[in-house]
């Protein structure tokens, strides 16, 4: 598993830390590295642009939809405080959650969810108290296989449902709410709102063995 973990930290989300201040991320020259090769130049913005983008007017127009520019994007090792619930962009673990269609049955550590943000992952999150279970299986079926898209229940969420994409937010009551899928549509794996266009969503390590809510992975745990 140390093969996974050398291509990590070597991606375009700059350097890393930890509450020792800053360190460079290990040479990137495992397999993983092929998997999270360079975009085409044709699609790589300026580094720091990309994470300072207007909001899209495909998303502005989506009654409900809550924008905000997410400049940090560093590796940090730990728990990080976010400014919004759950986070959409940030500083965040060198280890991104799997957004291969994937679905989980537990809420998994912010911190691995926003690295699959950056990546252009729409992560929809959703309250298991309050969510019935038939609207729960209608997410599931939305979200299953498809890539880029990644559903988790989330503790205390103030709504049944939310999604999440790098920027953005929308909070909604139903799972049959129309505008899941235009947030969706709008902002999964956009390359003019993904940070880092061209980045993998697979993480097969993390998909067998994910991380714990307030306790993220550095490294695969398996």
């Amino acid at each position: 598993m140390a093969s996974v973990a050398l291509g990590l930290a070597a991606s375009a989300c700059s350097s890393s830390t930890s509450g020792a201040g800053h360190q460079k991320g290990p040479t990137d020259t495992s397999a993983a590295a092929s998997a999270r090769a360079s975009p085409p130049a044709s699609v790589q913005p300026d580094a720091a642009e990309a994470y300072r983008r207007p909001e899209a007017p495909a998303a502005q127009a989506i009654d409900g939809v809550r924008f905000h520019v997410e400049p940090d994007h560093n590796h940090v090792q730990g728990t990080i405080s976010y400014d919004t619930t759950p986070p959409t962009g940030g500083n965040h673990s060198q280890l991104w959650a799997d957004c291969t269609g994937t679905v989980y049955t537990q809420p998994i550590a912010n911190e691995n969810a926003v690295h699959m943000l950056e990546h252009g992952a729409v992560w929809i999150t959703y309250n298991a108290a309050t969510l019935p279970a038939a609207q729960l299986a209608t997410l599931q079926r939305l979200v299953a296989g498809v890539d880029h898209l990644a559903l988790s229940p989330y503790p205390d969420l103030k709504a049944p449902v939310s999604l999440q994409a790098w920027g953005y937010q929308l909070f909604v009551d139903s799972a049959n709410d129309p505008r899941i899928a235009r947030f969706i549509a709008a902002l999964r794996y956009n390359p003019q709102t993904t940070p880092e266009y061209g980045a993998t969503c697979s993480m097969p390590a993390f998909k067998a063995h994910p991380s714990a809510f307030g306790h993220p992975l550095w490294l695969p745990a398996g």
